[in-house]
């Protein structure tokens, strides 16, 4: 993921496409092998989004959720999958009861510049305390 992120943001498109590639199909064997595991299935949904593929990533995310709204780092990508897919209402509502420190980092994301121009996102920020 990180890999791919980084290509994407220097803008070479192919090279993030690869390594996307490579972290899906190595994030579908951790996935066939426990199922249940919300945050494998989240960064599936996360390489779906950056993909292209809209609906695996909304599958997924929302096989994720359904495990681990609980998990901070589920909640993370989900917003990080939400996000990919231009669908800002749905961070939101994910977000809504993220903890202060989670929307802290959210907040500092490099990906996630438009979020957090949103008046939104800011009043969640400044109505949540920062510490765990």
């Amino acid at each position: 993921m990180n890999l791919g992120d980084t290509y994407r943001r220097l803008g070479r498109r192919s090279d993030s496409i690869q390594a996307y590639r490579r972290g899906n199909a190595m994030t579908q064997d951790k996935v066939v092998n426990n199922p249940r595991d919300a945050y494998s299935r989240a960064f599936l949904a996360l390489f779906a989004a950056h993909l292209g593929d809209r609906r695996r990533a909304e599958f997924e995310i929302n096989q994720a959720l359904g495990m681990g709204t609980e998990n901070v780092k589920v909640l993370r990508a989900a917003s990080r999958v939400y996000e990919a897919l231009g669908d800002r209402n749905r961070t939101l509502i994910t977000l809504r009861n993220a903890p202060g420190y989670l929307l802290n980092e959210l907040n500092r994301q490099p990906d996630l510049k438009d979020l957090q121009r949103d008046p939104r996102f800011a009043n969640l920020v400044a109505s949540k305390p920062a510490q765990p």
